[in-house]
């Protein structure tokens, strides 16, 4: 728990029937574009405001799509470098192997 403040594009989304509100966070010269989905419950408040002052935010306000201190150190140096697309679901489980160990991924019947 804790106060977050994030900049960017919000619309509405609905996820298994349920409503969440959708941050589009932009790309600036310090992260990545990414995007944040919240419950509105958890929203104390929205100002509204320009595109240019929402991108001004969040390069002053800097969030990162992923806390990098919970992965482990592989996948952070990941994190830490540009990206241009997500990698492929394969080549993700081969970095889950390589980090936490091998496992079958494909039994539906094993929870993870």
């Amino acid at each position: 728990m804790g106060h977050q403040r994030f900049a960017g594009l919000v619309t509405e989304e609905t996820l298994s029937g349920a409503a969440f509100l959708r941050i589009d966070i932009p790309a600036t010269g310090k992260q990545v574009a990414f995007t944040k989905l919240f419950s509105p419950s958890s929203v104390y408040s929205i100002t509204p405001t320009t595109e240019e002052l929402a991108t001004a935010m969040a390069a002053s306000i800097n969030n990162t799509p992923i806390a990098i201190y919970d992965l482990p150190e592989a996948m952070q140096a990941k994190l830490r470098a540009p990206m241009n697309a997500l990698p492929a679901p394969s080549q993700v489980f081969d970095e889950m192997d390589d980090a936490y160990g091998d496992h079958d991924y494909d039994n539906a019947d094993e929870p993870y």
